[in-house]
């Protein structure tokens, strides 16, 4: 699957006039590419997400393809996962895997194999029968991930799944997110505020400008898999595009303050 954005803006009219979220936006992600967003606070970030997953309308003039046809609404080929991990409560962790596949009339003898595999996956299958109140956090954004796996989709959205966790359960899941993407292959498009994250799963960095967000730089990462937070070699290309970021998160301090 091959996802092109060009001159992708967004604007969003509110009661105090329009607000122009995204400015010309361009890139282009190739099938298998982990793609990883990041920028200060306000830049668009999670709307460039909406965007591809079809949520969002891009304004006039603006062009978004995936092998070749527009975006022009969601569709089962994408399957965004959010901060919050959106499970439902009501039902158990085997349940809540199942549910995308009995809604996509999937035959019935093989829903229940497949989430069981996919459980598997996550490391998770002693927990089948266990209820979303019952789980940790962590296990709950593993349990999303399954859930979203199942379904076979092209593209996995990722709106920074892990910011609420422990740095523990986080560098946890990071991990397994790697070794997950090594075995499906799938596309990856992830937003993130933290650079270690992003360095350590993305092929590439993107950094997104202060708002109106346009694409400021873009970094190719090189390092061997699979990555941990603390590699040496990781902190010194976060450090390099860490410089790039200040200026933004500059540029919001400075406007949120009133300073020229």
């Amino acid at each position: 699957m091959e996802l092109v954005l060009r001159n992708v803006s967004k604007t969003f009219r509110t009661a105090n006039g329009p607000i122009k979220a995204l400015e010309d936006i361009d890139f282009q992600v190739d099938t298998g590419e982990f793609v990883c967003f990041i920028g200060p606070s306000g830049c668009g970030k999670s709307t460039v997400l909406n965007i591809i997953a079809g949520l969002e309308k891009p304004d006039p003039h603006s062009t978004v393809s995936i092998d070749g046809s527009p975006v022009e609404g969601p569709g089962p080929d994408r399957i965004l996962i959010f901060q919050q991990d959106a499970l439902f409560p009501w039902l158990n962790v085997i349940n809540n895997v199942e549910f995308g596949l009995k809604m996509k009339k999937f035959p019935n003898e093989k829903v229940r194999p497949l989430a069981e595999e996919f459980l598997r996956m996550v490391h998770l299958s002693r927990f089948r029968n266990s209820y979303i109140h019952e789980l940790s956090g962590g296990m709950r954004q593993r349990v999303a991930l399954a859930r979203a796996l199942v379904v076979n989709p092209k593209m996995l959205l990722m709106d920074e799944p892990f910011s609420s966790l422990d740095a523990q359960t986080r560098e946890r899941l990071l991990m397994l997110l790697q070794t997950i993407w090594s075995i499906i292959g799938k596309t990856i498009i992830f937003v993130t505020h933290n650079i270690r994250e992003a360095v350590c799963l993305g092929d590439r960095v993107i950094v997104l400008t202060a708002s109106p967000g346009r694409i400021k730089r873009e970094f190719r990462i090189d390092l061997p898999r699979p990555r941990r937070l603390g590699d040496g070699r990781l902190v010194e290309t976060s450090n390099l595009i860490m410089g790039d970021l200040k200026e933004e998160i500059d540029k919001v301090v400075r406007e949120e303050m009133g300073d020229d």
